[in-house]
């Protein structure tokens, strides 16, 4: 659900916004404060976004509401942009949308895919 309320902040306020992946515990969700400049790749402030439920920070560790949870790909320092139109780039610069998989395991339980399409940014599991 923070993937896809990362993509939908970035459709619906015409802001490039991101999950970044910090470590296998911990993301945050970001967006661009100002102009992106897509041939460069660059924003000029990556700024918190606001957490819908807490109203604060949007940064979250799992080891504090989801013990044994962790994010096992992309690895930490990746992040997973969206443009305004909701497509996914992994780590851009990149020409065309990519499709990725964020992996979320639980301990002693399977891996669980979480799907993220090229293009479309339609996320699955």
């Amino acid at each position: 659900s923070d993937i896809r309320y990362a993509q939908n902040r970035a459709t619906t306020t015409q802001q490039r916004s991101r999950v970044n992946f910090n470590t296998s515990t911990t993301y945050d969700i970001q967006f661009c404060n100002g102009i992106y400049a897509a041939v460069t790749c660059t924003c000029p402030a990556w700024v918190l976004a606001t957490d819908p439920y807490t109203r604060g920070p949007f940064q979250i560790n799992l080891n504090n509401d989801f013990s044994g949870v962790t994010i096992s790909s992309p690895a930490a320092g990746s992040w997973l942009e969206f443009d305004s139109l909701g497509r996914p780039y992994v780590n851009p610069c990149s020409v065309t949308s990519a499709g990725t998989t964020v992996t979320v395991a639980y301990a002693g339980e399977a891996n669980i895919p979480i799907a993220i399409q090229q293009q479309t940014g339609m996320v699955s599991y």
